[in-house]
Order: structure tokens, then sequence, then C-alpha cells
């Protein structure tokens, strides 16, 4: 008895259909944009977004305007002044933005002069906000910014049992040069300057739902997020 033709059997490799090629990321992508149009699936595809992208940068309006990225090679002087009709709302608005803002600076790793050390030079000179006077008195200085308010306030207009932070203002910057190892005679340049107005929430909080204190330390640190914005870049996250 002959043996059985085997020549038309197919070969193990190719008994069996291909594998699926894996989706591509920008597949993924595509997918996961489309999930996102359901209700409740925004804040999911959000996330897995910067998962898979990063969180993505934007530059800062002092960057746009200058050019100039501020970073550990550079030593920033911050200080703040506000009208009576403001600090009569806040009466430690100046100090605690100041102070919030240095903080975040540390964080990108940008030199700040020690916020004290430059009250008390403008305690000194009478309260003077002088850009040149302070730039000669920290000569290690490259840059300074001022915030100037114009206007502060925490409570919801007509609505004295709610909260929402109101401030507006300008913020200034001057480039410092001369001095110390460049030699010659200290002088500053201003070199940015935009107008500001910050509400926070979007919505009013009641006040029972929270302290005066706590929501207003709470809407302290929204300012000093929102300006720091403009100097230093910083998420797109950081921008909601």
């Amino acid at each position: 008895m002959s043996a059985p033709n085997t020549s038309s059997s197919l070969s193990p490799d190719r008994s069996r259909p291909p594998a699926p090629a894996a989706p591509s990321r920008r597949m993924f992508l595509m997918a996961l944009a489309a999930g996102t149009t359901s209700a409740g699936c925004i804040n999911f595809g959000s996330i897995m977004s910067k998962m898979i992208l990063g969180d993505p940068h934007v530059e800062s309006a002092f960057r746009i305007r200058t050019g100039v990225k501020l970073s550990d090679k550079n030593t920033i002087i911050i200080f703040a002044s506000a009208p009576v009709t403001v600090m009569d709302e806040n009466g430690s608005l100046t100090y605690d933005v100041v102070e919030q803002m240095s903080r975040r600076f540390g964080l990108r790793k940008i030199n700040v002069v020690n916020p004290n050390d430059v009250s008390r030079v403008m305690d000194r000179k009478a309260g003077s906000t002088d850009p040149l006077m302070l730039a000669r008195e920290f000569p290690q200085s490259d840059y300074l910014i001022h915030i100037k308010f114009s206007g502060y306030g925490i409570k919801e207009p007509n609505s004295p049992n709610l909260y929402r932070g109101y401030a507006a203002g300008m913020a200034y910057a001057w480039s410092a040069r001369g001095g110390g190892e460049e030699g010659g005679t200290r002088h500053v340049v201003q070199i940015f300057e935009k107008e500001f107005q910050i509400e926070h929430p979007k919505h009013p909080v009641s006040r029972d739902s929270m302290s005066i204190n706590a929501f207003e330390k709470q809407f302290v640190d929204e300012i000093s997020k929102k300006l720091g914005n403009l100097f230093y870049d910083h998420a797109t996250s950081e921008i909601l």
C-alpha cells in the first residue's frame, strides 16, 4: 500500500492565520480621542493622553516677549505693591504673594533674592519700589519683577454670603546690568509689562462651606500661580 501523498498538506507555519498586527500608537490615540466624546470619559481621556504624550508645556508671556527663559543661571528680585484700598482688604497680600511666587520660582530652580531682605531694604527706603535702587542694593540680581496691584476682593458683589476672589493690576520686569563683575554703572531697563485680572473660582463658594481665612489662603495661592506662570514655562494643566 503506497504512502499517503503529503505534498499538498500545509506546513505548521502556514496552517494558522497570521496574527493581527498590534495597533499603532496613532490608532490608539485616535480611538482614545473618539472615546472622550462620550459623557464621563473626558477626564479619563485627558489622563491617558498625559500618560502617553506627557503634559505639554506653554512658553511664558515673559519668554515670548523677551526671548529669555529664566533658569538657575539667573537671580531674580520679586517685590509687590498695592494701594491703601487693597491693603485694607488684605493687609498681608503683597507679602504673601511675593512669598508664594518665590517658592514657586525656587521649585523651578530659579534663584530668588530672599523676600525678607528685599522688604527690609524697601522699608529702610520709606517703602520705595524703585527698581534701580533695588538693583544697586542687590548687585547679584539679573532681573526684577514688580507686581503692582490695583484691585482686590474676595466677596461676590451683592452677595455677602458668597466668596469669589478678584485681583487686578500690572506685572512689570526689568533687566539689571552693570556693577559687580561686569563693571560700570549699575542700570536697569524695563523689558516686560502685562496687565492681569484674576478671578477664582469660576463659581462662587458659600461661606458656610469654607472659612474666610481658608478661602483667602486658597485665593492667594491661585494669584501666585497665575502670576508665576507669566514668567516661567508651565504645563497646560496649570492654566486651568
